[in-house]
């Protein structure tokens, strides 16, 4: 059995989460990977990576948002169909996609399963809250942007049966939390510039700053900055007193397991971002909508009052391979999934 792995590269999320799950996936089958999209720095990839593709990628405008402009000049609708053409995904069984369009197309036009996982497919059910019920327009991206044949979503809580917690990392897990009392800062939707202007107006606290434009440590008075770099952020993430970020899902599933106070920007006009700040936000997270003056007496209540958020998310990594191998062996025909039965008994291994 093959199984192709694909990754979108945009937010560190997807990659972490891709580092637990394929060693398990590699237990079952031969496994290929595909990272598309802006692949982010500081993390060291432990497999090898078959397919590099341009994909799609958001590009920041570095006060909060979405450069659309730039987005679209460095998005080609023409390359992007290449590379679903160049492709070669006839040669595997099935698709696992971590909201990675590149190839869930290719295995939509060509009738290859695509099991995707994420928590974007989370937002399209009934009782997970999102910002607006009835924005058909981003639920419709989110259904065809990465067309699969079955999701299997994730998210902060456990709204509804089919959804599973986060896949926290083991690197993480082996960290105990304490608190130092800095705060980690990961904002990369906001220029330096624009960090030190509003961390300057708390020259008591001692901030942890994570650039990508930084590319070694760098201390101006109480702010100190780092270059992104996975094992020190975790550090700074398990030994801080709080946690400021956007609202995408893998720093802040880790800040919730870590029990941090946790104050999220979600990046403006993005869909899944703001579902996700609402959603943290009636867990007792402080949502600020944007980085400026005005928001400085809510950010300095929050450093005095704001609650930790702690769940001890279980580690359900085994859990959701299972479910996506139960459900591609409930759908083959009779003779097809007797011959991967006897595949995996041949290889000693059990789906259970």
């Amino acid at each position: 059995m093959k199984i192709l792995y694909a990754i979108q590269g945009v937010g560190n999320g997807h990659i972490t989460r891709a580092i637990e799950l394929i060693p398990v996936f590699e237990k079952f089958a031969e496994v290929d990977v595909l990272i598309s999209g802006r692949s982010q720095q500081g993390l060291s990839l432990p497999f090898h990576v078959q397919y590099w593709y341009h994909g799609i990628t958001m590009i920041l405008d570095n006060d909060g948002g979405i450069d659309f402009t730039e987005t679209f000049k460095k998005n080609k609708l023409k390359r992007f169909f290449d590379e679903i053409k160049s492709l070669p995904i006839d040669e595997y069984d099935f698709v696992v996609s971590d909201f990675e369009p590149i190839a869930a197309w290719a295995a939509h036009m060509f009738n290859i399963p695509c099991y995707c996982i994420g928590n974007q497919f989370a937002l399209l059910d009934n009782k997970t809250p999102i910002i607006n019920r009835g924005d058909i327009i981003s639920k419709f991206f989110i259904q065809k942007y990465a067309p699969c044949t079955k999701s299997f979503p994730i998210h902060f809580q456990r709204y509804s049966s089919n959804i599973e917690f986060p896949i926290i990392r083991k690197s993480i897990r082996q960290l105990k939390p304490t608190n130092d009392g800095h705060y980690t800062v990961y904002l990369p939707s906001y220029s330096d510039e624009a960090l030190i202007s509003m961390f300057n107006h708390f020259t008591d606290i001692q901030w942890k700053i994570f650039s990508f434009n930084q590319k070694e440590t760098k201390k101006i008075g109480h702010l100190t900055f780092h270059p992104i770099d996975n094992e020190l952020f975790s550090y700074s993430l398990a030994s801080c007193a709080g946690v400021i970020t956007n609202a995408g899902f893998g720093t802040t599933s880790e800040a919730i397991y870590f029990g941090k106070k946790l104050c999220i920007i979600p990046i403006k006009k993005q869909f899944e971002q703001l579902c996700n700040a609402k959603a943290l936000s009636t867990m007792g997270a402080l949502q600020i909508k944007t980085l400026n003056e005005k928001s400085i007496d809510a950010l300095r209540d929050w450093l005095i009052n704001g609650q930790t958020l702690h769940i001890d998310y279980p580690d359900n990594t085994e859990l959701l391979v299972n479910k996506i191998f139960h459900y591609h062996l409930a759908h083959k025909e009779p003779n097809d999934r007797a011959k991967l039965l006897l595949q995996l008994q041949q290889k000693r291994i059990s789906i259970s």
